[in-house]
């Protein structure tokens, strides 16, 4: 009996042991006044045999006039584990017509876990916001956290899906977004972590703020972390005010079995009306260690701005720094301007870096930036650079800049800067490297200066270079001031099983009215040979003419 009473004792002990190190709480507050008021909130906490935990669901929802709806749903859960911290927090607060929804979920088996998942509403008016953060961590020690705060006043609409996920790993993985919105907006947030048998920092961040009506906001923001080490992180800044502007900002990182830092950064302004902004920003890397940057500014006031920036980086077993940056600021109506910017490496060791600067004042100019880096089971460093400034009325500005570097150790820089002022000026650059299986020092610079009216200027400037070892370099220098000026410089230099010293220089300076210069310049190298062209055009006056045709031919 006595042996009875002492083994039910030490079942009792360890029970109270189990369940006495968890601390579960739920906590809830309803004030509805008026009519046609709805409100549902549902806090669970589920431990089963774990060990120092904390659980913690509030809510607490206020609701006034008519109409209103508001949804809570928070759950814990905490399976075979030790340790683990988990809470949810949400507070809605609604006059009018408004309609909430709030999910929030927590995740943990096996683990050392922190997850947090925090939501604030407040909502005047007609609004609507759907919030739902989940944070899952299995066999992992993890520090997840979603955090949302939406102030909406008039008939705006927002949905925030904020996830993070950490399975057999160590992670510290973060979502934050604000919200804050005045008439008639629109906003979607997706921010989304991912992190499976890795250790890694992965954050999302976003931040919108929309005044006026008819605003539309759309910001996608994802990292991924498989079997690797990884830092990623998204950040995006989106602030509209005006008529029917529109935003979309998408940012992806990717990590598989690898070591890397990657990051997006994209900040949008816009003030008018009919305003467009779109950026897209990709960083890869499989099978590599990479630091891979995208960063995007765009500013637009006036009327009918349109911009867009697509920067891509990838790295594929490789050794890679690869980076993108673009600026875009539009002041004046009917303004465009486009920026492509990618970087390539697989299999090879590369520094890689594209840059885009655009300003465009006056009314419906125009400007677009391509710019490509690429390097496949090669050593290289690439740079491409691009700067446009426009003032006046319907000015055009094109830049295409292109490196690649295959099987090779080569150094390829392009360079380029247009300044445009008057009217109905156009420019137009097309710079190209090309490095196959050699050894190549290979530049392109092109700088073209406009003022006046209904200039024209073009500037195509090529390095080829196949099985060889060369330096290969292009300079073209483009000014013309008065009217109806135009411009035509083509350089090209080509090698081939060679070793090559080549070099084309142009200088066109025109001044007047109806200048017209054309400079073609040539080099073709096979075998070991040095060849340069350079010519110097100045016009002064007006209705002049100029025609310059330079070739080297050099074989065997």
């Amino acid at each position: 009996m006595k042996k009875l009473i002492l083994s039910f004792l030490a079942i009792a002990l360890v029970a109270t042991q189990v369940w006495a190190q968890n601390g579960q709480a739920n906590a809830s507050a309803v004030i509805q006044v008026g009519s046609h008021d709805f409100a549902k909130v549902t806090q669970t906490n589920v431990n089963v045999a774990a060990r120092f935990t904390l659980q913690l669901n509030k809510s607490l929802v206020f609701q006034a006039g008519v109409g209103n709806a508001a949804f809570v749903d928070q759950a814990n859960l905490n399976v075979l584990s030790r340790l683990s911290l988990q809470a949810n927090r949400s507070a809605i607060f609604q006059f009018g017509w408004n309609k909430a929804v709030v999910i929030q979920r927590n995740a943990a088996a096996a683990l050392f876990n922190f997850q947090l998942n925090n939501s604030d509403i407040f909502q005047f008016g007609a609004n609507f916001a759907l919030v739902a953060q989940k944070n899952l961590n299995i066999l992992s020690k993890a520090f997840q956290v979603n955090n949302s705060f939406i102030l909406q006043i008039g008939a705006n609409a927002a949905e925030v899906f904020q996830n993070n996920t950490s399975v057999l790993s160590l992670s510290g993985q973060l979502n934050n977004s604000k919200i804050i919105q005045v008439g008639a907006n629109q906003a979607l947030v997706a921010q989304k972590n991912t992190n499976i048998g890795g250790l890694a920092i992965q954050v999302n961040k976003s931040a919108i703020i929309q005044r006026g009506i008819l605003n539309h906001a759309t910001v996608l923001q994802s990292n991924t972390n498989i079997v690797g080490a990884a830092v990623q992180a998204n950040a995006s800044a989106i602030a509209q005010r005006g008529f029917a502007n529109s935003a979309k900002v998408v940012q992806t990182n990717a990590d598989i079995l690898s070591a890397v830092h990657q990051l997006n950064l994209s900040a949008i302004a816009q003030k008018g009306a009919l305003n467009h902004a779109a950026v897209v920003q990709t960083n890869a890397s499989i099978l590599s260690a990479a630091t891979q940057i995208n960063a995007s500014a765009i500013a637009q006031r006036g009327l009918g701005n349109t911009a867009l920036a697509v920067q891509t980086n990838a790295s594929i077993l490789s050794l890679a720094f690869q980076a993108n940056a673009l600026a875009i600021a539009q002041k004046g109506a009917f303004n465009h301007a486009a920026a492509i910017q990618t970087n390539k490496s697989v299999g090879g060791l590369a520094f890689q870096l594209n840059k885009a600067a655009i300003a465009q004042l006056g009314k419906a100019n125009s400007a677009a930036v391509v710019q490509t880096n690429a390097n496949i089971l090669s050593a290289a460093a690439q740079a491409n650079f691009a700067a446009i400034a426009q003032v006046g009325f319907g000015n055009h500005a094109a830049v295409v800049q292109t490196n690649i570097g295959i099987g090779a150790l080569a150094a390829q820089a392009n360079a380029s800067a247009t300044l445009q002022i008057g009217a109905l000026n156009s420019a137009a650059t097309v710079q190209t490297n090309v490095a196959v299986a050699a050894a190549a020092a290979q530049a392109n610079k092109a700088a073209t200066i406009q003022i006046g009216f209904k200039n024209f200027a073009k500037t195509v400037q090529t390095n080829a270079d196949a099985l060889s070892v060369s330096a290969q370099a292009n300079l073209s220098l483009i000014e013309q001031i008065g009217a109806g000026n135009f411009a035509l410089v083509t350089q090209t230099n080509i090698g081939a099983l060679a070793i090559d010293a080549e070099a084309n220089a142009s200088a066109v300076f025109q001044k007047g009215f109806a200048n017209k210069a054309i400079v073609t310049q040539t080099n073709f190298g096979n075998r070991i040979h040095a060849s340069a062209n350079a010519s110097l055009v100045v016009q002064k006056d007006h209705a002049n003419t100029a025609i310059v045709t330079q070739t080297n031919i050099n074989a065997h």
